[in-house]
């Protein structure tokens, strides 16, 4: 009887045992796919602030160069002989 104790014991250890691992295995699934969900996020905010950056970059050259300063045409002697 002593043997058949111990045996059940066994078995009931080695099942908690299994269940522990599974869901030891389940746990680090879901903390992986979290992390690679979190690293793909990442990547796609990082691509839209560089997409973003340029362009604010784009738009400020537009900007700049729409209110530089524009050159005075300077008459040339023929072009003023034509006027007169």
């Amino acid at each position: 009887m002593a043997a058949t104790t111990k045996t059940k014991a066994a078995e009931r250890f080695a099942n908690l045992q299994k269940r522990d691992q599974a869901v030891r295995h389940d746990i680090e699934s879901a903390a992986r796919q979290r992390s690679e969900k979190v690293a793909k996020l990442r990547e796609l905010r990082l691509a839209k602030e560089a997409e973003d950056e340029e362009a604010k970059k784009k738009e400020a050259a537009e900007k700049a160069e729409k209110q530089a300063p524009k050159k005075a045409r300077v008459r040339t002697a023929s072009a003023t002989a034509d006027a007169d």
